[in-house]
């Protein structure tokens, strides 16, 4: 973010578009609250009842908040407009317009505020619950508590004292030395986190699908890397990795040669993971143990480099020119605690043991979830889910809600998690383009603090290159700061540069 002289007017005027969808990164003090109401009196303007616009957000302070604030604007639509204020003329213009609106339609939104479709995750959820008890398979609404600690635990506890009736228990017990404590928190753990795992359990998994996945996944890390690394690097580096290796094999008192697979390197590496012992070899020579770039203290014979090496004079040249801060460098040390997608048996009858268990404490979870009437937010997520159906196969539910929603807007989205993500999906995946429903996603990655809620801050790095269901949202940036000195800001940002990826990898 920056302070400019200069506003942004003409970002603002273009996300009250209602015929697009944008996904918009607002820094704090930008006044993203200002436009997502002003978008809200956009959209008023072309819908036939404002239920059909709905905005969600993460607290009930920011629901209420965003309500009173298109009610203020409202209201001061019915009053002469007094600012010199570009923005607040513009405002006060749609204000203005949704009135009379208002008034043709007989809305009475002043009188009946609740009828603006503002609230939380949560609630909205609750909402969509209500409406389907049947599909969603929870049947009548149970109390929602934020602390479901002691449920875990308690599903924990019945899913081991399945061991004298289930082998998968006996075996999973036998992998953790029979230490039922660990055991217990270990489940209990999982089950807090449910919502990153859920979805694996739904499939019938293999051996060969699970190592074929982790290979693709392998080659798209290997491809990003590639893509990052500095332009001719190859060439300059094949014969010094070459000598290296070769001093290092020389070494009598070495026992493991960590470059032995660079002997014969002699093209750039290609991202498929027959490379990737390659890469981590070429990530040792490069980096220290901490993965920082090599200074000229830990150049030496431990990585082949002799005192009389001839190479060693070019090969500290080099990294003197290199920027220790550049993106390659911490995406080439994680490289090695990339695994192999080999998946030995005995590997392979751990996990496959392991998610029967899971799979067996989610059932018993659910079946303390029903016997104590109360549920987690996770399990209100997961319920909607159901109720809604797939995105193959949607539920009667689904094309109600689509009828009924025209206009979806997300406040603070840096704070979504996974399956909030997939629950967008599922509002919105009979969308297509141009068919007059937009999604409006505001956030900002250096505000994130959800992650207890599981928030991952990738999607909206994902979603702006990837788009979500159907919608490709037009990406907008708001760099005005209302609120702090630029001093401030541009210290943020510098610290902010280091934590947050270019792109999604």
């Amino acid at each position: 973010m920056e302070i400019r002289n200069n506003s942004d007017q003409a970002i603002r005027i273009q996300a009250l578009d209602s015929t697009c969808s944008f996904i918009v990164q607002a820094p704090a003090g930008s006044g993203k609250t200002e436009l997502l109401t002003d978008r809200i009196l956009s959209l008023l303007t072309k819908v036939d009842h404002p239920e059909e616009i709905v905005a969600i957000t993460f607290t009930k302070k920011a629901a209420s908040e965003m309500r009173d604030r298109v009610l203020e604007k409202l209201k001061l639509g019915l009053k002469e407009c007094l600012s010199s204020s570009i923005h607040e003329k513009n405002s006060w213009k749609l204000a203005k317009t949704v009135l009379t609106i208002d008034k043709n339609k007989n809305w009475k939104l002043l009188q009946n505020p609740t009828r603006l479709n503002i609230c939380t995750i949560d609630s909205f959820c609750v909402s969509l619950l209500r409406n389907m008890p049947f599909s969603s398979e929870l049947g009548s609404m149970p109390n929602i508590i934020e602390n479901a600690k002691a449920h875990y635990f308690s599903a924990a506890t019945a899913t081991l004292n399945l061991a004298n009736k289930n082998n998968d228990v006996k075996e999973f017990l036998t992998y953790m030395d029979v230490n039922l404590s660990l055991a217990k928190e270990t489940i209990a753990n999982m089950l807090s986190i449910r919502d990153q795992w859920l979805n694996f359990l739904r499939y019938d998994l293999k051996k060969n699908f699970l190592e074929n996945a982790i290979k693709e996944a392998i080659q798209e890390d290997l491809t990003n890397l590639a893509n990052l690394m500095p332009t001719n690097l190859f060439n300059f580096i094949c014969p010094i990795a070459r000598s290296a290796a070769k001093n290092l094999e020389n070494l009598t008192d070495l026992n493991d040669n960590k470059l032995s697979s660079l002997l014969y390197w002699n093209s750039p590496l290609s991202t498929n993971e027959d490379s990737l012992e390659k890469w981590k070899a070429l990530a040792c020579l490069l980096l220290t143990s901490k993965n920082k770039i090599r200074t000229a203290n830990s150049v030496n014979k431990n990585i082949g480099f002799p005192i009389n090496c001839s190479d060693k004079k070019i090969f500290l040249s080099w990294l003197e020119k290199i920027d220790p801060k550049a993106d390659w460098i911490v995406h080439l040390g994680r490289v090695r605690d990339i695994p192999n997608s080999k998946i030995t048996d005995s590997q392979w009858k751990i996990l496959s043991t392991q998610l029967k268990i899971l799979n067996l404490a989610v059932h018993q979870l659910q079946s303390i979830f029903s016997a104590s009437k109360e549920i987690d937010f996770i399990e209100i997520i997961e319920r909607a889910l159901i109720g809604l159906g797939t995105l193959d196969k949607p539920s009667k539910f689904s094309k109600k809600i689509d009828i009924s929603i025209s206009h979806l807007l997300i406040d603070e989205f840096q704070d979504t998690s996974q399956s909030q993500k997939n629950l967008i999906e599922r509002l919105i995946s009979r969308w297509v383009k141009n068919d007059q429903k937009t999604i409006f996603l505001v956030g900002d990655p250096m505000q994130s603090i959800y992650r207890f809620r599981r928030a991952e801050v990738g999607l909206f790095l994902q979603i702006l290159e990837q788009g979500i269901g159907n919608i490709r949202p037009i990406f907008l940036q708001l760099t005005n700061n209302f609120r702090s000195q630029s001093g401030i800001v541009s210290w943020i940002n510098k610290i902010f540069i280091n934590i947050f990826p270019d792109k999604m990898i």
